[in-house]
């Protein structure tokens, strides 16, 4: 479904603006865990910026849409709060998303001389 959303708004059939709201009522729809849900937003906006760099700027459209949203609420009318961070204004866990996306699709050789250890 998120994968879709995106389809559209890179064939110009939704704009930014609908794209984040259609997001965020997806990363809702389960009201028990929200964690879940919003990995999964964000696993597919940082998959289709490295699958589709040619329309990362309309993700970052998103993105930024998506932050300007008002707080999302509970039932009680209180801001939903995940990790000490607002849904939608602080974008909770997306950067740790980034940062995992980011160092672990870096390979660093590692390389060992076994001529150089020594049984003691």
């Amino acid at each position: 479904m998120r994968d879709s959303i995106l389809q559209d708004l890179y064939a110009g059939n939704s704009s930014p603006q609908k794209a984040a709201d259609a997001l965020a009522s997806i990363s809702l729809s389960t009201s028990s865990d929200l964690e879940g849900p919003l990995r999964l937003t964000w696993e597919s906006i940082i998959v289709a910026a490295r699958e589709k760099p040619e329309h990362q700027d309309k993700l970052v459209d998103v993105l930024a849409t998506l932050a300007r949203l008002p707080d999302a609420k509970d039932e009680q009318g209180e801001p939903l709060i995940v990790f000490d961070m607002r849904v939608w204004s602080e974008l909770p866990i997306l950067s740790w998303k980034l940062n995992y996306e980011w160092n672990g699709n870096i390979l660093v050789p590692v390389q060992i001389n076994m001529s150089d250890t020594t049984a003691d």
